[in-house]
């Protein structure tokens, strides 16, 4: 990735954050409690020494624990990171019903074909983003499914809807901006697997 693509993420994701009201408090990532640097099949539950352990809030060897530090000496969780990806991700079930830590992805409703299997996404500037988690225009969300994101494309003429029915309808009232293709899916395995403990 280039250094100016970098800096027009870095842009891009200030100004979203802007608008949601973000505060400008530190954030530390906590370090690989054996010292490797990432695995596939790292466990990302379990307490034990490690960096950023708040109870049984501790890094894993891959999926490591963010803590805010506010300026007035408050510390708090803010979540984890992947780092054999590099991202943020959150703890939820994926599309095998396994409970795993999935990529914070840019969600969106558009598809580019009749059969609603090829997400493509609109963003506010020319800034892609790392993931695509397709959403269908419905109460009962499926499982999300997470798409590595594509080439910029031009801005369709019409694009795909999947409905409250579950039928894949078109719709031509896609608007404007900067829009972005998918790659494929990517395969829950890809996403450290966890299982949830309920305390004594």
């Amino acid at each position: 990735m280039s250094e100016e693509m970098g800096m027009k993420r870095r842009l891009c994701a200030a100004s979203i954050l802007a608008l949601m009201g973000c505060s400008d408090d530190s954030e530390t990532i906590g370090p690989d409690p054996t010292g490797s640097t990432g695995s596939d099949t790292s466990s990302s539950t379990g307490a034990g020494a490690g960096g950023n352990a708040q109870g049984d809030y501790v890094s894993g060897s891959r999926i490591r624990a963010r803590t805010v530090a506010g300026a007035d000496g408050s510390r708090g969780p803010a979540g984890w990171y992947d780092a054999q990806l590099e991202t943020e991700c959150t703890w939820r079930t994926a599309s095998d019903g396994e409970t795993r830590c999935l990529p914070l992805a840019t969600p969106t409703t558009f598809f580019a074909d009749a059969g609603c299997t090829q997400p493509i996404v609109r963003m506010p500037c020319d800034a892609a983003p790392r993931y695509i988690e397709a959403v269908a225009a419905q109460c009962n969300q499926p499982a999300p499914t997470i798409y590595s994101v594509g080439p910029a494309i031009a801005a369709p003429q019409a694009a795909f809807v999947l409905g409250a029915n579950g039928a894949c309808d078109q719709t031509i009232a896609v608007g404007s901006g900067f829009w972005f293709s998918s790659e494929g899916s990517l395969a829950p395995g890809n996403f450290v697997q966890a299982s949830i403990e309920i305390g004594q």
